[in-house]
């Protein structure tokens, strides 16, 4: 009875200790796309209790109709990967971007760069996309 109980309390240890893992790993990666340098305590907070900007990618990152009249993503351009990564939400929103299956999130942090262009990081580590709109 005692290797039961010892087996189970491992088990859980080791689970929380990946989600641990994971969140802290995210985390990390979304400073560094924030270009926060040092490493910060906060970081191993959850996701949901950071103070990072943050938009709702149904409002930016959703599909437009090109000139063809199509759904289209051609507003937005894949930084990295290299590649288009379209996700469709279960509403039937296409969105332009990876919104990881592990852990999607509605919102996603951005910055601003100085030529007014604005990048979004999609999805949750390891599984991140950032993608661009260019400045109109």
């Amino acid at each position: 009875m005692l290797n039961i109980k010892s087996l189970l309390i491992g088990l859980l240890i080791a689970v929380f200790a990946k989600d641990i893992a994971s969140n802290t790993l995210h985390n990390n990666a979304v400073e560094k796309f924030l270009g926060n340098d040092g490493l910060k305590l906060s970081i191993i907070l959850p996701t949901n209790s950071q103070e990072w900007k943050v938009v709702d990618v149904k409002e930016i990152l959703s599909a437009a109709v090109d000139i063809n009249g199509e759904s289209s993503c051609v507003h937005m351009k894949p930084i990295a990967p290299e590649y288009q990564i379209t996700s469709i939400l279960e509403d039937g929103t296409k969105i332009c971007c990876n919104m990881s299956k592990s852990k999607p999130s509605m919102f996603v942090p951005y910055r601003v760069l100085p030529n007014g262009s604005t990048e979004f990081l999609c999805g949750y580590y390891p599984d991140h996309q950032v993608v661009r709109v260019d400045k109109i």
